[in-house]
């Protein structure tokens, strides 16, 4: 009795047979038969999926986890729980005109449970690509800490996917707190005239000690000020840099210590105040 199966090539429009012999052959013989016929098959679903591979309307290029403070956006990897977590993608329109696509994200933590869910609607120019942020999102106390994993997806106002999802992970970790100190100073070594910095978008004096959540927060301070001085002289301060060396007066800090940092603030006499 002869056994036949039959697949077709991707390049061909007939079907191929193969013949495996008499049942009685042995058995690696039928073995190494239905590997070809795994093979063939596989081929020509790689074809298939090769051919659609560029042709959807809209893709979603790129997905990073961070903050969004101050217009500039910050790269973050791990995220405490309690803490607030965002997701920015890069979309791409491949068409000849403006398009409206429904973005949304899902984050599942490392028990592979749902423990976020945002959704916006954007407006992707012809032929161009467009940074759309999603979220702040929560994450629950509930969360397991662990890798997570955010899933985008981009579809049409009736919900018709665009294209396939795509994903990152990032990690959540322990609720645990500890104090941040902040101050400034004269690049002379004297205290600075100037008292305020900004951290994850709120307003403190200085010096300051707050205690934060572990993880990565944002600070700023004002990269020039002016004040009149007791001489009645109105003096410029310009930011300089951090203690450990960062030169921008809006930068990222991570805090998983009781931690203080310093900026610096040079200072030159710009002119006598009018009386």
């Amino acid at each position: 009795m002869m056994l036949s199966l039959y697949v077709q090539h991707p390049s061909q429009r007939k079907i191929l047979p193969i013949n495996t012999g008499l049942l009685g052959e042995s058995r690696e013989k039928i073995v190494h038969l239905m590997l070809v016929l795994m093979l063939c098959t596989s081929i020509n679903a790689l074809a298939i999926n090769s051919s659609f591979s560029t042709q959807f309307d809209v893709e979603i290029v790129t997905i990073d986890t961070g903050r969004y403070f101050y217009e500039r956006w910050f790269h973050i990897d791990s995220f405490a729980i309690t803490s607030d977590v965002e997701i920015k993608t890069t979309l791409k329109n491949n068409l000849l005109t403006s398009l409206d696509v429904v973005v949304t994200v899902v984050i599942m933590d490392d028990a592979n449970y749902g423990v976020g869910f945002f959704e916006k609607t954007a407006s992707l120019p012809e032929e161009g690509t467009q940074d759309v942020i999603l979220g702040p999102l929560l994450i629950p106390n509930w969360a397991r800490v662990g890798v997570a994993t955010a899933h985008v997806n981009a579809r049409k106002l009736e919900g018709t996917p665009y294209c396939p999802e795509n994903s990152m992970p990032f990690y959540i970790i322990p609720p645990i707190y500890y104090s941040l100190t902040a101050d400034t100073f004269l690049t002379t070594g004297e205290k600075c005239p100037y008292k305020r910095v900004w951290i994850d978008g709120a307003l403190f004096d200085l010096p300051t000690t707050i205690t934060f959540i572990q993880g990565t927060h944002i600070l700023k301070v004002d990269a020039c000020y002016h004040y009149l001085g007791s001489d009645n002289l109105v003096y410029t301060l310009f930011f300089k840099d951090w203690e450990d060396g960062s030169r921008t007066s809006i930068r990222a800090l991570n805090v998983y210590s009781n931690i203080t940092t310093r900026g610096y603030y040079g200072q030159i006499k710009a002119h006598r105040q009018p009386r």
